[in-house]
């Protein structure tokens, strides 16, 4: 698993990290003499330290508390502005939610829809039934407050196109 710090903390935190088996430690350990570190000892240091003292663990316990009340909040508007008309259900992440529906429209007819309201949906893909297209929702960028609007226009802009 390779990873980095800027989506967990910061942006501007540029370290990363890689998780790997115990019987590759030793070869992964050679072959980091080829790796260029650009971050600094001292990021690296402060990184460790916030580590060491719990920090890091504290953040990812308020952050998942959070996002648990924003994916709930995101799955509530969503039944509430589709009402039956589309089956959702919460990601694996719990910052997506795919929302399946019965559409005629093409995928890009229905992002330039949601782009002309102001929404970026740029993943919808044909679903393995006939017919149905499944559109994956991120909100983890979206204020709380601003989820139900986010819902609304993008509900509006798709009224035409779901049956």
């Amino acid at each position: 698993y390779i990873g980095s710090f800027s989506r967990l903390l910061l942006p501007s935190v540029r370290i990363a990290y890689m998780v790997i088996p115990g019987g590759l430690a030793e070869r992964a350990g050679i072959k980091s003499s080829l790796y260029d570190q650009t971050s600094s000892k001292i990021e690296q240091l402060a990184l460790a330290n916030y580590i060491n003292d719990g920090h890091l663990e504290k953040h990812i316990r308020r952050s998942r508390k959070a996002y648990q009340i924003k994916s709930r909040e995101m799955l509530r508007i969503i039944g509430e502005a589709f009402e039956e008309k589309v089956r959702y259900e919460l990601l694996e992440t719990s910052l997506c939610v795919a929302v399946t529906f019965g559409s005629k429209s093409a995928p890009e007819e229905l992002s330039a829809a949601a782009h002309s309201e102001g929404i970026a949906v740029d993943q919808i893909s044909c679903s393995a039934e006939e017919g149905l297209l499944t559109a994956n929702l991120s909100f983890s960028a979206i204020p709380c407050g601003s989820i139900r609007p986010a819902v609304q226009a993008l509900c509006s802009a798709w009224k035409e196109h779901i049956r």
